[in-house]
Order: C-alpha cells, then sequence, then structure tokens
C-alpha cells in the first residue's frame, strides 16, 4: 500500500516499483512482482538490481532461460554483483547447460580464493567437491549477510532439575522431506526431561504432515511474520535451552535469528549439512560419512557424531505395495536401469561421463 502511494505521488520512480516488486516477490505473487521489476527497467534501463531481482523471481516461476538472460543482464551492467555469478551458475546447471562449464568454475573457484563475494554457498556445494573452498564461501556470505550481533543477550537462568527446553526452528514443517524425516523424532523425546518448542516460518499448508508435527512438540508457533530479532527474543523469554536449526543457507532460511543469539547453545542440524561457518552456531549433528575424520577442519563447529546416521527417519511412515514393472514403464526386459532422483543441477559432466562409461 505505501509503495502504491509513493508511485501515485511519483509515478517516474524506478525504485519504489523495484521494491514493490520485492514486496510482491515475497508474497510469492511473483508474475505481478515481475510488472513492477518491468517497469522499473523500462522507466530506469540500467537498473541492475531490478534485472537481478527480476531474475530471482522468474527462476522461482521455473522460467530458467528468461532468468538467466536477467541474470546476465545485472552482470553486464554490473559485473561485481553481490553473490551473482554462483546464482547464474546454478542457474545454467538447472539447465542442464554445460557450455564452457570448466571455465566457470575455476573462474568461480579463483574468485573465492581471493574472497569476492561471487555466490551464496548452497551453488558452491553443488558445484565443487573441495571441502575448503566451500567453507571459504560460507564465511564470505555469513560476514556480510548474517554476522554475529551484538553479544549482549541474557539468558533465563534454568531452574535445577527442570526440563531442558529445545526449540527446532524451520520453514518446512508440511509436507516436506524435513517433516518426513523428522516427525517421529519429535514424538519421541522424553517428555519427563524434555519440552518441546517448535518454531515454524513457513507456509501454513493445513496438511496432515502440518498437523502432526505441531502435535508433536509442547508448544508450536507460527513465527512468519515476526522479525528475526523479535524470534530471538522470543526464544529468550521463553528459556530455550537448546536451538535447533533445520534450514541452515536453505531456500526461506532464517539465519538471522541464530545471529541474534536466540539460545544459548545452538545447533545445525539436518537440512543443511555442510558448515555454517559462523560463530554463533555450536554444533552440528553428522556421522562418519557424512564428515570423515579428514574434513573435520572444514567445519565451524562442534560435531556430535551419531554412531550409525546422523539422519532421522519416520518408521511409521507408509510405503507402496505396488510392484512396477519394466514393460509398463516403457523399459527393455534386460539391461542396466539408471535411476538419480537428485535435483538435475547435481549432475556434473565428471558423473554423467561415468555413467556413459559404466
Amino acid at each position: 500500500v505505501s509503495y502504491d502511494k509513493a508511485i501515485a505521488f511519483k509515478p517516474d520512480d524506478a525504485h519504489a516499483f523495484n521494491n514493490r516488486g520485492n514486496v510482491l516477490k515475497e508474497l510469492k505473487l511473483l508474475d505481478e512482482a515481475l510488472e513492477s521489476y518491468d517497469k522499473a527497467i523500462a522507466l530506469k534501463p540500467d537498473y541492475a538490481d531490478a534485472f537481478y531481482n527480476r531474475g530471482i523471481a522468474l527462476k522461482e516461476l521455473k522460467r530458467l532461460e528468461d532468468a538467466m538472460t536477467s541474470f546476465d543482464k545485472a552482470l553486464a551492467l554490473k559485473p561485481d554483483y553481490e553473490f551473482l555469478q554462483g546464482t547464474r551458475l546454478h542457474t545454467q546447471m538447472h539447465l542442464c547447460d554445460w557450455s564452457d562449464l570448466q571455465n566457470k568454475l575455476e573462474e568461480l573457484e579463483a574468485s573465492v580464493s581471493e574472497e569476492l563475494m561471487v555466490s551464496e554457498p548452497f551453488p558452491v556445494i553443488g558445484l565443487v567437491d573441495k571441502p575448503e573452498l566451500q567453507l571459504k564461501a560460507t564465511e564470505i556470505y555469513i560476514n556480510k549477510k548474517h554476522p554475529a550481533q551484538d553479544g549482549s543477550n541474557v539468558f533465563k537462568s534454568r531452574s535445577a532439575g527442570g526440563k531442558i527446553r529445545i526449540g527446532y526452528y524451520s520453514a518446512d514443517f508440511h509436507s516436506h522431506a524435513t517433516s518426513f524425516l523428522m516427525a517421529e523424532l519429535f514424538e519421541e523425546h522424553d517428555s519427563l526431561a524434555f519440552e518441546l518448542y517448535g518454531f515454524s516460518f513457513g507456509p501454513d499448508t493445513q496438511d496432515e504432515m502440518r498437523s502432526r508435527i505441531a502435535s508433536g512438540f509442547d508448544y508450536f508457533f507460527d513465527v512468519t511474520k515476526k522479525s528475526n530479532r523479535e524470534v530471538a527474543q522470543m526464544s529468550r523469554d521463553l528459556g530455550i535451552d537448546i536451538a535447533v536449526d533445520l534450514k541452515g543457507i536453505t531456500e526461506n532460511c532464517r539465519v538471522g535469528i541464530f545471529a541474534e543469539q536466540c539460545a544459548p547453545i545452538q545447533v545445525n542440524y539436518l537440512g543443511y549439512p555442510g558448515t555454517l561457518a559462523a560463530p554463533y552456531y555450536d554444533y552440528i549433528v553428522a556421522d562418519k560419512t557424512l564428515i570423515p575424520q579428514e574434513s573435520q577442519q572444514y567445519y565451524t563447529e562442534k560435531i556430535i557424531y551419531r554412531p550409525h546416521s546422523y539422519q532421522v527417519n519416520d518408521s511409521k511412515r507408509k510405503i507402496s505395495q505396488k510392484l512396477f514393472t519394466r514393460q509398463e514403464l516403457g523399459l527393455p526386459e534386460s539391461g542396466f536401469v539408471f535411476c538419480c532422483f537428485n535435483s538435475n543441477y547435481k549432475i556434473l559432466p565428471a558423473t554423467f561421463d561415468v555413467w556413459m562409461r559404466i
């Protein structure tokens, strides 16, 4: 409403249209957001921010070729646009476009090594099998986007013999992979020793999983409309002893809550099994497959090793009894069948070459 009023006063204000687009993008009104970005660009053709934001909206709409065009325009206008090089390359990988990939990877690695702000951590993890580079990219990003706050926060003292209060923070408390894995874990906590608090900053889809997840907590809060600082203060007021971040640096994450120090002990678990490279994360839950001994040096968190697998799962989840035949799937009766359930951006040429050799 405020941006609409600003535009009514000054119809040629490109910044107001760009900012209006950002709000619409946050509200997931992506087509309307695009209209605002297009208007901003029409008023200011050299507006790199508008081209970048337009690219992000197009990417969310799965219009990847169009997103690439917008990113290219933003980079042409501003070659050092923060973290855009990695986003553009990540989008290119979604298209399985491997043209000039090796040169682009070498350029990305060199830029990260020089501590330039060229990529968010997530694309680097999917593109480069070098943990020292992944750590460096994450440190650069965290220091710029989510630096530790003043640290003057006061935590409530725990009463002797009282229950340990654990807070779980996620945008995925609904029909989502994280909840499919975690649902039973919440239900299996020892209620005599622990009190569970859920902090949801994702959509309230009102689906079956959402209901099950919410009922697994002693207290469940929708904090979508609260700021990071407000959520952190709320957590301190509730006396949360251990805060568990189930998102890390993934879509819809809220690392800023942890930068504000929402609990005296803060843990990185499950959603992002790489290092968060931030001084305010104390622990990461892992196993020896996820973090072999030789990789420990590339994690800033203390590592809590589980003896078998770090990844919890839901034993109550129903598995289909249907048996599929090769014939009904249009496959020959003999021959090796390749199946990769990962997103296609993770398929690098070297991996594909191995498949073809086999």
